[in-house]
């Protein structure tokens, strides 16, 4: 695991940041970008190096936004960086999140709630 640092918000909590390979970010942007139309496996990838880039290992959800993805449990929520053109980062939440988020929010805006 890359971790870069660990960042705790105005309440309290504990955000850890790493980062992926700029190739898995070309990926992780492609996915989002054609959400509905990509494959099983292609969501069970993106899965995947989200939750390598921590090393752990469970079952996630996830949905778009305008440049991340949000993927989620019941413990963790995982906030991925796709814009090409900005650092691979991923952030993990720990905790149930009560953010709620707009479809048009954007990486940027996330970042403001740390």
């Amino acid at each position: 695991m890359n971790l870069d640092k660990v960042l705790t918000d105005y309440r309290g909590n504990r955000w850890i940041q790493t980062s992926v390979k700029k190739s898995d970010q070309n990926f992780l942007n492609t996915v989002r970008k054609n959400w509905t139309e990509v494959s099983d496996d292609d969501i069970f990838k993106a899965k995947k190096i989200v939750l390598n880039a921590f090393k752990d290992n469970a079952s996630v959800r996830g949905s778009p936004y305008i440049d991340f993805i949000h993927m989620f449990n019941s413990e963790n929520n995982y906030f991925i960086q796709t814009n090409i053109y900005k650092e691979p980062i991923v952030l993990k939440y720990e905790g149930e999140c009560d953010m709620h988020l707009s479809y048009n929010t954007t990486y940027e805006e996330l970042l403001q709630f740390i």
